[in-house]
């Protein structure tokens, strides 16, 4: 195993966090912010709200939108039949990248997003790509009855420590003082909603604070199925670059140093909802 994930792991298992690794566990290719990911590029529609609206032709087409996304996107497809007949949660659904292609995979899809306008784009791109998503505005489960469960949910949540609405970050990316402000609110209301021993898949780097596994530990059994270096620009976080550093040192954060490179470790997690839970 590489020594950055290795290192990575045995960081959180120092810290108390308990999970499995899957004996085929896939590294996706490294994402660096100075280059755009691999695979189609997203087209500029002035006429449709000023937005980027991202036309998936076909499953595969989700693979080359942004690094967090992709990745999800990947795990989505390699679940395949696995997904046919099933309802499929995706909140925070954004563009309704992760909904299109769980719904040309036939799976069931409803999506929520907090933001009007992801909810507009997600609509006019599952119709951009033929397929039925159920979109509804609201945050998190909020627009979601009791008594709907789902098969798969699958939340790209923000987790960089920052403030929420200080500014620091973009909303879509500040999870709070620690980065586990928003999952802490998430992960008992995805619990109530997914079927006995149905799966979450999210997307995690290694900024968070490492407690934030105890909060997904309490009701999931966790496994790491992908990951990837994450590097960061030159420039990027140049105010919250100290913050980062100081974490590192406490071991709040993770960082990965790799010759005159910094960057950090990202992956796709399943948790299966445990029986009691």
């Amino acid at each position: 195993m590489p020594e950055s994930i290795d290192s990575y792991l045995t960081f959180l298992r120092a810290q108390g966090a308990t999970f499995e690794v899957s004996e085929g566990l896939i590294r996706d290719p490294d994402h660096d912010a100075v280059l755009l990911p691999d695979g189609p590029r997203p087209r500029s529609h002035g006429d449709l709200l000023e937005q980027q609206i991202l036309e998936l032709d076909d499953v595969d087409t989700a693979l080359g939108s942004d690094y967090a996304t992709n990745s999800v996107a990947r795990e989505i497809v390699r679940l395949g039949s696995q997904m046919a007949g099933k309802r499929f949660l995706d909140l925070g659904c954004g563009t309704g990248i992760l909904g299109i292609v769980a719904a040309k995979l036939s799976a069931e899809v409803s999506s929520t997003d907090i933001d009007d306008l992801a909810v507009e784009l997600s609509l006019r791109n599952a119709v951009l790509n033929d397929v039925a998503l159920d979109v509804r505005q609201g945050s998190l489960t909020e627009p979601i009855s009791d008594d709907e469960k789902f098969a798969f949910v699958v939340a790209n949540l923000p987790h960089k420590p920052a403030l929420i609405g200080s500014g620091e970050l973009p909303l879509g990316q500040a999870g709070g003082p620690e980065g586990d402000e928003i999952w802490s609110l998430a992960i008992p209301e995805i619990v109530d909603h997914l079927e006995d021993e149905g799966r979450l898949l999210f997307f995690l780097h290694s900024l968070p604070h490492p407690r934030i596994f105890a909060l997904f530990g309490d009701y999931f059994d966790l496994r790491l199925l992908r990951w990837k270096i994450r590097w960061f620009q030159d420039d990027e976080f140049a105010n919250l670059r100290p913050l980062f550093a100081e974490r590192h040192r406490l071991s709040t954060s993770f960082l990965w140093q790799s010759a005159d490179r910094l960057g950090l470790v990202a992956g796709v997690w399943q948790g299966t909802k445990k029986r009691s839970s």
